[in-house]
């Protein structure tokens, strides 16, 4: 093995902080005096990562068939060095995607192996591929396999945790994980439908990855990232899964479709109890007019991904539709409606999200020929919408107070080369809110428009803010103010030197106030992490 000199190793510290003081750790004075010094705490824990191009390598002539994809080395307890190494050797029916290997460098104990992926390949018989993860606490894989002669292909996830008693243990997690897919499926009555596959999970001391927990239906964000699939322990490298002490889940599923092949219509949904809570997810995914997807795609490959989510603090109901004929037409469309059960005015409905809005699935979006690209939101909430400045313009629509609506769309047209600077560009759009306690209605309308030819480039933008809203004063009706400003701009770049001038036309009063100026700090949390010492070892050193 080698270590290549070019940049990119990283070191990462469990403990870095600043020290300000005028002696030095053994108590003796230093110059000059409260000098800022960094600390780096190795006795914390640290991680030297040693992967890709600049990291460990395999010396000629084994680097034919032996590549090292991933190495690190880590200071927590006790010292480990971990490897991940791609077999390039032919076995025939079996190949090896790549192993895992630790050593332990502090302790006599002989390496470990951490994880291994095949995959087999009979012709005629069977194809599959799967990979063994074995870690210090924890033994788990997945595995998918198809029966070639009669079509039938089964995935199957299983874990087994070792939970500490650091983590509330001692006890034993375990997770199942199983999906099954028939080759043709088995009729329904006279319904025309049919029964394509089956789904299933179990999870003892194991609960979902906080995937999503920022947004408004949390379980759609982790549904995407599972790929729709519920029962696997890992997609794409984003864990699912994980030990949790006293936590249970349990998952049924099934796949429909019409008898033509799941072609004018296949469904594929999925039942999630999850306890302590209770909370239960319903989960859905429905296709039109196109053939049902193979297994790796099931769940995510296009139609209507919908959920439902009932816990003791909410209700919420997550859909994401998409459509897309490849090079010609893609679009995407998000929509959710939460509602708290302990506070009442707490409650929002989108399609589509402004992009300041945090939880939002964000908007609604439309490209076509990957020449015009389209944006759109309607947000109805009954805790009101925070202010919100609009790009391009930079102009503030207000806050609304209790029930509010935000609306807004944005589209644009490009024709031409963007990467060589020739090209004609055309976009315009709007965005409103509305409140009702007081009356409160303001909208910003914009257009833009610019020919870039390579070094010189010409272009406008034109933009409108109205804004109407109540002055309650305790008569009645209330007096309205009316505030209107429009702006239009051009210029002239002539690669060295700008030229641009615009015009600005106010009329009435009740001028928005200047966007507020954001927080350069919006959060401080203090957190401490220690490795775990074995008795007696903590003497010399502070224990959380």
């Amino acid at each position: 093995l080698q270590i290549g000199p070019e940049p990119g190793n990283k070191i990462r510290y469990k403990a870095i902080g600043l020290r300000l003081a005028d002696v030095d750790e053994n108590g003796a004075p230093i110059q000059p005096r409260y000098e800022l010094r960094p600390v780096f705490d190795s006795s914390r824990g640290y991680t030297l990562d040693l992967g890709g191009a600049s990291g460990v390598r395999v010396r000629p002539p084994l680097d034919r068939i032996l590549k090292v994809f991933a190495a690190r080395m880590s200071r927590i307890n006790p010292l480990t060095f971990e490897v991940e190494i791609g077999v390039g050797i032919d076995f025939g029916v079996v190949s090896f995607d790549r192993m895992g290997v630790r050593v332990h460098l502090d302790q006599g104990r002989p390496p470990e192996l951490t994880a291994i992926g095949a995959r087999v390949d009979i012709p005629g018989g069977i194809a599959g591929q799967g990979y063994l993860a074995i870690t210090e606490n924890r033994i788990g894989g997945q595995i998918d396999v198809t029966v070639r002669p009669i079509g039938l292909r089964v995935a199957g996830s299983l874990e087994i945790a070792n939970i500490d008693a650091a983590q509330g243990g001692p006890a034993t997690g375990l997770y199942v994980g199983l999906e099954l897919r028939l080759p043709v499926g088995i009729p329904l009555g006279s319904t025309g439908l049919g029964l394509y596959g089956f789904r299933g999970l179990f999870g003892m001391h194991y609960a979902r990855t906080p995937i999503g927990a920022d947004k408004g239906v949390p379980s759609l964000e982790w549904l995407k990232a599972a790929g729709g699939r519920p029962n696997l322990l890992a997609n794409n490298g984003v864990v699912l899964w994980e030990p949790k002490i006293d936590n249970w889940s349990f998952g049924v599923g099934t796949m429909l479709g019409t008898m033509d092949g799941g072609i004018i219509l296949n469904l594929d949904g999925t039942l999630l109890l999850d306890l302590p809570g209770p909370s239960i997810i319903i989960a859905m995914n429905a296709r039109f007019l196109m053939p049902p997807p193979s297994m790796d795609q099931a769940g995510a490959a296009g139609g209507i991904l919908a959920v439902i989510e009932i816990t003791p603090e909410h209700i919420a109901i997550g859909i994401f539709a998409t459509y897309e004929i490849k090079r010609l037409i893609k679009v995407s469309v998000p929509a959710e409606a939460f509602f708290a059960t302990g506070d009442l005015s707490k409650w929002h409905f989108y399609l589509g999200a402004r992009p300041d809005i945090a939880d939002g699935p964000g908007p609604a979006i439309v490209d076509v020929l990957g020449i015009v690209q389209g944006t759109g939101y309607l947000m109805i909430r009954g805790d009101g919408l925070p202010p919100y400045v609009v790009p391009r313009t930079y102009a503030l629509l207000p806050e609304v107070k209790g029930f509010g609506i935000g609306v807004g769309a944005s589209a644009s047209f490009t024709w031409g080369s963007t990467d060589i600077g020739l090209y004609v560009r055309v976009g315009g759009g709007f965005d409103a809110v509305a409140g009702f306690d007081p009356l409160l209605i303001s909208a910003v309308m914009y257009v833009s428009g610019e020919i870039r030819l390579f070094v010189v480039s010409v272009g406008a933008t034109a933009s409108l803010h109205i804004t109407v809203r109540e002055q309650p004063d305790g008569s009645f009706p209330p007096p309205v103010s009316f505030y209107l400003r429009g702006e239009v701009c051009g210029h002239i770049d002539l690669f060295f030197t700008d030229i641009s001038e615009c015009v600005t036309i106010e009329i009435g009063s009740g001028k928005p106030p200047e966007p507020p100026i954001p927080m350069m700090v919006s959060g401080l949390s203090l957190k401490s992490r220690s490795p775990a010492l074995v008795q007696g070892t903590g003497v010399d050193r502070p224990i959380d």
